[in-house]
């Protein structure tokens, strides 16, 4: 059995000593097999640290893409809403109109006047047209905040 002495050079509280390690080559040769041992797993180590790591990273850009997704979708929504709420004031603005103008043609109607009457149908059916679109643009609204309601529960 063949015994080495090693010496390594330490420091120890600041002052630099030799020190000296004597072990037959059994111990030596499991010494380096514990080491190469802690190395590989300070290996995977480092792997599943990376691997963990990157793992993170791709779940806080998906969590941002899926963010910016919502927003787009708020900001679609919002747009949305903006443009039905301007469709429905342009259609309350044109019944109005529309009601204004009936009530003065039959105020001055005369019933020998051709075109006064085709004018009157006109109004009558401008209307009746913006009144179903009134009522179908209700109805949708309703069926809407009733969906809403439900996805909400």
């Amino acid at each position: 059995m063949t015994e080495v002495v090693t010496y390594l050079r330490v420091n120890i509280n600041g002052k630099w000593t030799n020190l000296g390690i004597v072990a037959d080559e059994t111990e030596i040769k499991e010494h380096f097999k514990f080491v190469e041992d802690l190395l590989m797993q300070k290996e995977r180590a480092d792997e599943l640290e990376k691997e963990k790591n990157d793992a993170v990273l791709a779940l806080f850009n998906q969590k941002d893409y899926y963010g910016k997704l919502v927003s787009e979708e708020k900001q679609r929504a919002d747009l949305l809403q903006d443009r039905w709420n301007d469709l429905t004031k342009k259609i309350e603005d044109a019944m109005i109109f529309i009601e204004r103008e009936l009530l003065h043609a039959k105020e001055h109607y005369s019933k020998d006047d051709i075109d006064e009457r085709i004018q009157i149908q006109h109004l009558n059916s401008f209307h009746s047209g913006f009144e179903n679109v009134r009522r179908k643009m209700k109805n949708l609204e309703i069926k809407y905040k009733h969906r809403n309601k439900e996805d909400d529960e």
